[in-house]
């Protein structure tokens, strides 16, 4: 997949299920496009469900996929009326998470927008299992828009005012870093760079990961103050070290600074590799105080 520049954003694709979450999703995506100058994609894959037990002749079965495919295109269309900015509209049949894998798999996508509900337990095993799909398999960036009853909880596209991006130390270039700055650029954001200390301090910062846990503070943030080198006029990049699980400092310092939006890389763990998320990545999809914005490690 091509990389854009660290300012550009040339495609932002909205993966919509006409859920009553839609059309703030849309909207959100519509003013991330008109900010970048970006093309902006009305995506929907239609899921035709069979009756295994009493299953419709061939016929009928053609004639109903045909008449939701028909209707799906009009939803697609009267969302897109109410968008100011042109868009292109898609519309897959089978499996949402399969079709969206296919798509940005061979057509460049700089970032998905999609709805999420902050979710657990039964409820989870249920319905949450489409959201993690997505960003297990998706090649690119998704942006899960955190949702209540009055709106996106959090920011709404126009006011992602606070990034917080949690930055590892292990790698050279963090492609979860690079994203949020460029997020950061073309929203005239606030980005704040959070490493997470989970082992006892002592004093050298030359070495091994492990070494590198075990310096004080201060040095470590001034490591961080380089992850972003070559800043340009008008960034604004702050540094925090906090201690302990990833996961719960991101969520902790979230919500001390009011932020709008969490960015996190995505590691792909398991046996097969592509089968399951790291585990900070997989507890912030469903406990995350605000937007959260995932980043594969490949991208």
């Amino acid at each position: 997949m091509r990389r854009a520049s660290r300012e550009a954003m040339d495609t932002i694709l909205c993966a919509v299920d006409f859920s009553s979450f839609t059309p703030q999703t849309v909207r959100v995506g519509a003013r991330l496009a008109k900010s970048y100058g970006a093309r902006l994609i009305l995506f929907h894959s239609v899921a035709f469900p069979i009756d295994g037990i009493f299953a419709s002749d061939r016929p009928e079965r053609d004639i109903k996929a045909r008449r939701l495919a028909r209707e799906a295109r009009q939803r697609l269309e009267a969302l897109a009326a109410e968008v100011e900015a042109p868009c292109e509209l898609l519309l897959a049949d089978g499996d949402p998470v399969e079709a969206l894998q296919g798509l940005v798999r061979f057509r460049p996508v700089d970032l998905v927008v999609t709805a999420s509900r902050g979710i657990g337990g039964v409820e989870r095993l249920i319905v949450g299992t489409v959201v993690e799909r997505m960003v297990v398999k998706a090649a690119c960036p998704i942006l899960m828009l955190r949702m209540h009853p009055g709106g996106v909880q959090g920011g709404d596209g126009q006011e992602f005012a606070r990034l917080l991006v949690g930055c590892d130390l292990r790698q050279s270039r963090d492609p979860a870093v690079d994203f949020a700055r460029r997020l950061a650029l073309g929203l005239r954001a606030e980005l704040h760079l959070l490493h997470v200390l989970e082992a006892p301090l002592d004093e050298d910062l030359n070495g091994s990961y492990e070494e590198i846990q075990k310096a004080p503070p201060d040095r470590i943030a001034r490591r961080l103050e380089a992850v972003c080198p070559d800043r340009r006029h008008g960034e604004r990049i702050f540094t925090r070290v906090y201690p302990g699980v990833p996961a719960e400092a991101l969520r902790r310092c979230a919500r001390e600074i009011d932020c709008d939006l969490i960015v996190v890389g995505v590691h792909r763990v398991g046996a097969l590799k592509g089968a399951l998320i790291g585990t900070t990545a997989r507890q912030l999809l469903h406990k995350a105080p605000c937007s959260l914005l995932t980043v594969p490690e490949s991208f």
